[in-house]
């Protein structure tokens, strides 16, 4: 059964798709290593690398298992979907989150391609989900609206308890693990489990917002909260923010860039400090 550091990459390869030659060998020495094997190409008309929804599947060589691996914020398309669904928490500290329509409806899709995938020809295999950031949300979207027993394990995912309320019911099969100074991961209404890590890059300075004065002018939290919704491409925003007007909310971008990343968050998973937490094991279900 998959463990939480295959769940890690999964959710990094899926930003994978302009690989060098550096990184695909780190994927498929990696590949080899824990015995999965790529299938996305056995999903028809599946989403393709540069669209805005973009998964990817995997199953084990012993066709025991199988996983679905999200993509979470890759270019501006995710970053507006991120504000429009998240705006009303981000901004008014209100729980009245907005469901992703477009990337639910293509998820949801791409779910039963993979089931129906896997009844024809793995018929025994257990599926779960993963993703990270906005893929995370998007994954325990699926199973939640589904309400299918398959595992979810998300990694710095926002919350989407209050727009989806039913995956309150299958809450015991939704795994968060979460960067304790993360940002992203602290918005909406975070459902089922949450395993803390101690990310150590920037980590003092996303500990003082924390810790600091909250009441600050809207326009501040806004850029504040930003920094995880925009992923891996923070610091292109970073790019439109003028320090100088505005240096504490770039500096918390640039702190909570570092506390996000999927590639910390696996560093961290490697540790000796987190290898009971990395080599947990979560069952996926039947299809």
């Amino acid at each position: 059964m998959a463990k939480v550091l295959e769940y890690a990459l999964f959710s990094q390869k899926a930003y994978e798709y302009k690989n060098n030659s550096q990184s695909a060998a780190f994927f498929n020495a990696w590949m080899k290593q824990y015995a999965w094997n790529a299938a996305s190409d056995k999903i028809p008309h599946a989403p393709l690398p540069n669209a805005d929804f973009y998964p990817e599947f995997w199953i084990k060589q012993d066709s025991s298992e199988a996983v679905i691996a999200i993509r979470g914020t890759a270019n501006f398309d995710n970053v507006l979907t991120d504000i429009k669904t998240w705006y009303p928490d981000i901004v008014f500290n209100d729980r009245n989150d907005n469901l992703p329509q477009h990337y639910f409806r293509l998820a949801n899709v791409y779910y039963h391609k993979c089931l129906d995938y896997l009844k024809k020809n793995f018929p025994k295999a257990k599926l779960s989900l993963t993703g990270h950031s906005l893929g995370g949300a998007i994954a325990q979207i699926v199973v939640g609206l589904n309400q299918r027993p398959h595992t979810v394990v998300a990694f710095n995912a926002p919350g989407i308890g209050c727009m989806v309320p039913q995956a309150k019911n299958i809450a015991n099969l939704i795994h968060n693990i979460n960067s304790r100074y993360g940002m992203i991961n602290k918005i909406g209404e975070t459902v089922g489990s949450i395993d803390y890590i101690d990310i150590p890059e920037k980590e003092d300075i996303a500990k003082r917002y924390f810790e600091a004065d909250t009441n600050e002018k809207q326009e501040e939290r806004i850029l504040q909260s930003i920094q995880g919704l925009v992923g891996f491409e923070a610091q292109a925003v970073m790019s439109e923010i003028n320090a100088d007007e505005n240096e504490k909310a770039a500096s918390i971008l640039l702190a909570g860039y570092p506390q996000h990343k999927i590639s910390n968050v696996i560093d961290a998973l490697k540790t000796d400090q987190y290898k009971t937490l990395a080599y947990r094991p979560y069952f996926g279900a039947g299809v």
